[in-house]
């Protein structure tokens, strides 16, 4: 028996602190003008010269967000203790941590806490908005249905101002996946949160026949070769992944909470996102749901021959 699940939004001093480092340093992508706090952080912190982050040692910024997560919050940033990670998120904290000394040096060399109590107020406000958009969609429980996991997973989504945007990351502690998303914060997010929920749901399902979907990672290349297809996604894995949570979004999420059209994302996938299976996904995700038998890492399989087979 299992309590139900909760979907909690929230502001997140740690990953402002992050961001607001990571945006004057402009390593991060989109225009400094995609909210007007961003546009006031750039030019609060524009003579911040760091001390020689390269991004290569990060390798994509969705290593640190996940990494912040697991420290108390600043200044204290020592380590949250008795945090179970999964090998994956274990892999983007080895990543992650390289930023730690360089958050401490923009904290205590620029005037970030004071600019965090003057954000803060309105990002209360702006948490409590988007707390009632995704209750009345009730994205959690769609997410737990549409993915058939029988042990409710807790959301904890914050709106983060200096992201680009729509642009989302997904990682996971625990039981507990968080949705780091990017403006507008209006009910055009609901989206956004339904697609990086989607991705801790996925690996739950994914982790047991990994071997298996290795085993297929010649199939990366024709992906690889569509020029829409997202550079971001050059391991089999995650393009395996990815597809998976598009096909299933634009089948069974997306017609739910109102919003796209099947067959118009479908497409949209496929040609101007470089999804070039996604198809495939969802024909497989569509015979399991409408005759359902056994679970979706079955499916999973079945894809997975399916693409070989071609």
């Amino acid at each position: 028996y299992f309590m139900e699940g909760r979907l909690l939004v929230r502001s997140d001093k740690n990953e402002f602190l992050l961001f607001a480092m990571l945006n004057s340093l402009g390593m991060i992508p989109d225009t400094n003008d995609s909210h007007s706090i961003r546009r006031k952080a750039t030019d609060r912190f524009q003579n911040y010269k760091g001390q020689g982050l390269k991004q290569e040692e990060f390798v994509h910024y969705s290593k640190p967000v996940g990494y912040v997560l697991t420290l108390n919050e600043a200044p204290d940033f020592s380590e949250r203790q008795g945090l179970d990670l999964s090998p994956d998120m274990e892999r983007e904290v080895f990543y992650g941590k390289v930023v730690l000394s360089h958050l401490k040096h923009f904290y205590e060399n620029t005037d970030f806490e004071k600019f965090y109590q003057e954000v803060l107020p309105r990002w209360q406000e702006e948490c409590k908005f988007l707390q009632s958009v995704l209750d009345r969609a009730e994205v959690r429980t769609l997410l737990d249905k549409v993915w058939e996991i029988n042990q409710p997973v807790d959301m904890e989504v914050i709106p983060m101002y200096l992201q680009g945007r729509h642009s989302g990351i997904g990682p996971s502690i625990s039981n507990t996946s968080f949705q780091i998303i990017g403006p507008p914060f209006d009910d055009s997010i609901v989206g956004l949160v339904a697609h990086e929920g989607s991705h801790p749901r996925a690996k739950r399902i994914l982790e047991p026949i990994q071997d298996k979907i290795t085993g297929k990672a010649h199939l990366l290349n024709k992906a690889l070769a569509h020029p829409n297809y997202p550079r971001d996604y050059n391991y089999w894995q995650t393009c395996f992944e990815e597809h998976f949570i598009r096909a299933m979004q634009a089948g069974y999420i997306n017609p739910v909470l109102g919003i796209g059209n099947t067959e118009r994302d479908l497409n949209r996938e496929a040609n101007q996102k470089g999804m070039v299976y996604v198809r495939d996904f969802y024909d497989e995700i569509r015979k399991h749901k409408e005759n359902p038998k056994g679970t979706l890492a079955d499916v999973a399989i079945n894809i997975l021959e399916r693409l070989n087979k071609k």
